[in-house]
């Protein structure tokens, strides 16, 4: 049983054969040119594959993001980037999915910060409003 193309792709990169794996999710994107996985999947690997002159790339970029993550555990920049690294840069399915999860409740609850205040904002002008002698 062959390879699906995508494991194809996952593999190559796994490999650290980065040309090989954008040539191979080159040739799958001309079936699925609108995807955005794809296209996301496609610009991680244009990065590692130009930063290749180095020892390791790949292992310098988690060290850094590992390392934000160890100075602040709630910055939903560094959450993100973890779970594209371990999603498609360094393919791991149960880290992707923690940093994934974490980045999602983060991203809800500032969600739900920015509602309460927007919304405490909007009932104090309207208050403000309502409050004004009506001139006539």
């Amino acid at each position: 049983m062959s390879e699906r193309p995508l494991a194809v792709v996952l593999r190559l990169t796994r490999e650290g054969r980065h040309r090989e794996a954008l040539d191979a999710l080159d040739a799958l994107s001309k079936s699925h040119a609108e995807c955005p996985y794809l296209l996301n999947l496609r610009a991680v690997l244009l990065q590692a594959w130009y930063f290749a002159d180095h020892q390791d790339p790949i292992a310098e970029v988690e060290a850094d993001l590992l390392a934000s993550y160890e100075l602040d555990q709630g910055n939903i920049d560094t959450l993100y980037g973890l779970a594209c690294f371990y999603d498609s840069l360094k393919p791991d399915h149960e880290k992707a999915l923690f940093f994934a999860e974490r980045c999602a409740t983060k991203a809800s609850r500032r969600l739900e910060e920015m509602r309460t205040t927007i919304s405490g904002d909007v009932d104090r002008i309207a208050s403000e409003i309502l409050s004004r002698p009506h001139e006539k």
